[in-house]
């Protein structure tokens, strides 16, 4: 089960003129792999960019739905996404993904965790893969949808 988290479980990084800047300062459950190096490591550690009309307090809930929803509820939506994306030059299938265990062995490099001005949460992620494996996959979620994926280079 997903971990709650509390404000105090996030450090205050910076801010600029829309946006506060967090990490979270203990590990997380991402795609069913912990993220996040134990004791904290900023370098590794999940990013959290809140937009500053949204009261962190009162989102925290929020938040920690969308990052249950990231510990392993978004496994269909990433692999369905994944072969949406291959599909428009090559071919895949979803049988294809889940025998190689492509989500099983997926390698997380970042997780960005936004919260946008109207309330909207979403995610920026990097992983390295084992389908495409001399590139780097970036997805970009808003809510529970795939707005952006693809491979870098």
């Amino acid at each position: 089960m997903a971990e709650n988290y509390g404000t105090n479980d996030f450090t205050f990084r910076e801010a600029d003129e829309n946006w506060n800047y967090y990490v979270l300062n203990k590990s997380c459950i991402i795609c069913g792999q912990s993220f996040g190096k134990e004791p904290y490591d900023e370098e590794t550690a999940l990013r959290l960019m809140m937009h500053k009309n949204i009261e962190f307090a009162e989102y925290i809930s929020e938040v920690n739905k969308y990052l249950k929803w990231l510990g392993g509820d978004c496994k269909d939506v990433l692999i369905n996404g994944l072969c949406e994306h291959i599909n428009e030059y090559s071919t895949v299938t979803v049988e294809e993904l889940v025998e190689t265990k492509w989500y099983e062995e997926l390698k997380i490099y970042s997780v960005l965790i936004t919260v946008t001005k109207d309330g909207k949460v979403g995610a920026d992620m990097s992983f390295a893969d084992n389908y495409d494996t001399g590139h780097i996959l970036d997805i970009g979620l808003l809510e529970d949808k795939i707005c952006e994926i693809g491979y870098d280079g």
